[in-house]
């Protein structure tokens, strides 16, 4: 929605960075693993990077269009060069090789800056220019190119993460790395310093205005240390560029306001038959009334593909371009506003669904999607990001906990009586309720703790020595102290073996419990992926929902042996189990519990004609229509003026 051939104005990548900055003993290292370091491993791993790189950009480009060709005419400006204002070319595929090859062919320290305003197609330069690293390098067969890597500098704390520990830990969480393809922490730490990775930092001005010293100075150590880098932003206030001064060797490359002419050659582009004298008639009026409010709206490739989309068809429909004119609207604010509206009306049509009934229930289902997005517009307020996990902290808490309580309460329930029904009743039959009972009262206490977690998912990597002695413990205090007691109690020696056998697989598996118990191999698995800034919203939606189920099985077992033991007493190991698997699926359950299966239950409450939709196919089908975009883990609205718009209509 960006251009008419560059729809892409999504970040690819981004996410909450925190760690150490790295010591410059970590050189050090990196220059022994370097000798150690045959130079066929190091291609082979760069291979590896350069294919999950690529993975990544068409993961997460794959609901935009991306066309070398933008209504936007750049021009240069270099460290050692004037730029030459009559030289413009338009945004297209030579331009995007005039930058490859200033950026990896020309000798010489090289910083890229691309500057624009909102909406001018910076992010789609970025892509294109990254797709092209990426092409060149495949087709060319060099193994010595740099591989491209995209970061955000949103979140970027310069102060407590330099920029190569910032593209390390980026590195190491690409999607698809296994550790038999060999790039260690070190591995990558030598990747980065030796330039053999190429930094894209895409939103320089996103950042808080404290921080883009540091970066900046940051970026020119990395830059001397002979790393290629691109960094996106827009022009400062006033037309400053306070911020591109603090770079030592720039090549500035400006996006400018599209003009009249551009503007008028991309609408007529592509403009066929019927639909031709409909926007022959906005370009001439355009080209007579350049300084008009109309004109003035289209000086971007954001407002030009909104106009585009917004008459699809204006030939056969009574809806014509110029009827933005005919209508009163006298300022470029109210002519984006109801290029705004008319672009969701079309987004969430229902043309193409026939039948009357699957008509009507598909537009039914529309404006309960537009109502909860404008209800998450509201939420948001004058933020940008839509980070998914937190959106069930804005619905009523009481909600959260009667529908969590019935989705961990129903199981337990039916695994009791089917136990009881197998096995025998306990006497009395109503004991049988105490677990779900249990359920519920544990449910309704560990809902508001939940709805404050972070998504998370499981890395195996095998207990660590600190688990092992996590277990140890688990076992000496927990299994010897009870197996004693149930020896001195019982005289059964066997109950004593079998008791401290489960404290041994409670303190392994970590008590079955998640982010809630340290230790144990569920425990040290378990990692956040709000650092992850190369997994998508998604990706991360289902990993967390799988690490919770994980984490109630794994519940469910370490009770089962903590209470089958106990059945040696009254001999009913049978009902022991039963037990175990209600009780123990409730602890893992809600001690696991993420924020992906709050978000399955939790529903916006508001007020109107359209009822609230579930949030994930709401956020899912606004992705697909192309009125949201993926930012790293968060969702963004397509643009600002959008959001704008849904918090008014809201």
């Amino acid at each position: 929605m960006d251009d008419p051939g560059s729809s892409t104005h999504n970040k690819v990548v981004a996410g909450h960075i925190s760690g150490n900055v790295v010591q410059a003993g970590v050189v050090e290292s990196v220059t022994v693993v370097a000798a150690a370091r045959p130079r066929d491993e190091v291609e082979a791993v760069l291979e590896v990077v350069a294919g999950l790189s690529g993975d990544l950009w068409q993961r997460t480009s794959h609901t935009w269009e991306i066309h070398p060709e933008a209504p936007v005419r750049v021009s240069w400006s270099r460290d050692d060069e004037l730029s030459v204002e009559d030289e413009r070319p338009l945004l297209s595929e030579p331009v995007i090789t005039r930058l490859y090859e200033d950026l990896f062919v020309r000798e010489g320290l090289r910083q890229v800056i691309l500057v624009g305003e909102a909406g001018a197609g910076k992010s789609s330069a970025m892509h294109l220019l990254y797709k092209k690293a990426l092409d060149e390098r495949a087709d060319k067969g060099d193994p010595r190119a740099p591989v491209p890597l995209w970061l955000t500098m949103s979140d970027w704390d310069p102060a407590s993460l330099d920029l190569t520990a910032y593209a390390v830990r980026e590195l190491l969480s690409l999607p698809g790395l296994r550790r038999r393809d060999g790039l260690t922490r070190r591995m990558a730490e030598l990747l980065v310093r030796r330039g053999r990775i190429a930094l894209f930092l895409d939103g320089l001005d996103e950042m808080p205005t404290g921080l883009r010293a540091k970066a900046a100075a940051q970026v020119n150590r990395a830059t001397h240390g002979g790393t290629r880098v691109v960094v996106s932003t827009r022009p400062g206030k006033r037309g400053g560029d306070k911020d591109i001064e603090r770079f030592r060797w720039p090549e500035v490359v400006r996006l400018n306001p599209v003009d009249v002419p551009t503007a008028v050659e991309f609408l007529l582009h592509k403009q066929t038959g019927q639909d031709r004298p409909a926007w022959r008639e906005l370009a001439d009026y355009l080209t007579a009334n350049p300084d008009s409010a109309l004109a003035k709206a289209l000086r971007t490739p954001l407002t030009i593909n909104l106009i585009r989309h917004a008459f699809p068809h204006a030939g056969s429909s009574q809806e014509k371009p110029l009827d933005l004119v005919r209508d009163g609207l006298d300022t470029p604010a109210k002519i984006t506003t109801r290029l705004m509206g008319l672009f969701l009306d079309r987004a969430y049509s229902t043309e193409g669904v026939t039948g009357r009934f699957r008509r009507a229930r598909k537009t039914a289902q529309h404006a309960r999607e537009r109502a909860t997005l404008a209800w998450l517009a509201r939420r948001l307020g004058a933020k940008r990001d839509i980070a998914w996990w937190r959106i069930p902290l804005e619905v009523e808490v009481e909600s959260l906990r009667v529908k969590s309580a019935l989705l961990v309460a129903v199981p337990v329930l039916a695994v009791v009586l089917a136990g009881s029904a197998v096995f025998g009743w306990p006497e009395p039959w109503g004991l049988a309720a105490v677990p779900v009972g249990v359920a519920c009262l544990v449910t309704f206490r560990i809902v508001p703790r939940a709805v404050l977690r972070a998504p998370a998912t499981l890395a195996w990597t095998g207990p660590s020595p600190a688990d092992l002695r996590h277990t140890t413990r688990v076992w000496l205090l927990g299994g010897l102290l009870f197996g004693g007691m149930a020896v001195v109690s019982s005289g059964n020696w066997w109950a004593m073996v079998a008791i401290a056998g489960m404290f041994v697989v409670m303190g392994l598996l970590g008590a079955g419990y998640g982010q809630g118990v340290s230790g144990g191999l569920l425990g040290s698995a378990t990692r956040d992926l709000t650092d992850s800034p190369s997994v998508t919203p998604h990706n991360a939606f289902r990993a967390d929902r799988r690490r919770t189920v994980v984490a109630a099985a794994v519940g469910a077992v370490a009770a089962c042996a903590m209470c089958a033991p106990l059945g040696l007493f009254d001999d009913s190991v049978a009902s022991g189990l039963v037990w175990g698997v209600g009780m123990g699926f409730t602890g893992g359950w809600v001690s696991g519990l993420g924020p992906a299966w709050l978000l399955v239950v939790a529903r916006p409450s508001f007020k109107g004609p359209a009822r609230p939709y579930r949030f994930t196919p709401t956020l899912r089908s606004a992705l697909d229509k192309q009125v949201l975009r993926q930012a790293g883990l968060v969702y963004q609205f397509r643009h600002a003026e959008l959001q704008v718009y849904l918090q008014r209509s809201g």
